[in-house]
């Protein structure tokens, strides 16, 4: 995953070479993703977006675009971890153990649960900046319940994950 991933671009540059005998949904994930590792996550979003018109349930496609919003980083935080968060929500509903976006979500979650983040979970699943000190986006009631609210999303999610996959080493440490 990401754009510097060189095993996941040599993976899909092999991938290319032999997608033309795939199925169209398989050969537009590589698309995809050949297309996220070249640092175009926006038009790797509007695949997956296509593919998933054809099918919600394509958890690979929800994993994908919260994956290419997650590392978009001409985009406001806001505006890209609250899509992004929401994207991997739905793939750990449609497939609990996957791992990918346990990892990702813990990372958006874990850092809004800290005592003074530098973000705040919403209602919703959405995503708000807190602010320079001077103006701030939610007043301090607003960011404690935020604050918990994350921290109870976080340990859910990574008791999941431990739970789901207790070999993962990284599982156990979202948990801390």
């Amino acid at each position: 995953h990401g754009g510097e991933d060189a095993v996941g671009s040599q993976a899909i540059a092999r991938a290319e070479v032999h997608a033309g005998p795939l199925p169209q949904r398989e050969q537009a994930m590589i698309q995809a993703y050949r297309t996220f590792t070249q640092g175009n996550p926006g038009e790797a979003r509007r695949i997956y977006e296509t593919l998933l018109a054809k099918n919600p349930e394509d958890v690979d496609a929800w994993y994908g675009l919260g994956d290419a919003w997650f590392h978009d980083d001409s985009i406001a935080i806001p505006a890209r971890f609250t899509a992004s968060l929401r994207a991997f929500k739905r793939a750990l509903v449609l497939d609990p153990g996957y791992a990918l976006a346990f990892d990702h979500a813990n990372f958006i979650l874990g850092r809004a649960a800290r005592p003074h983040p530098p973000w705040v979970l919403l209602p919703g699943d959405s995503i708000a900046m807190l602010g320079d000190g001077k103006r701030r986006s939610v007043d301090s009631l607003a960011e404690v319940q935020a604050v918990a609210r994350a921290r109870n999303e976080s340990v859910t999610l990574a008791r999941e994950w431990a739970n789901l996959q207790p070999e993962i080493p990284k599982a156990h440490g979202a948990l801390l």
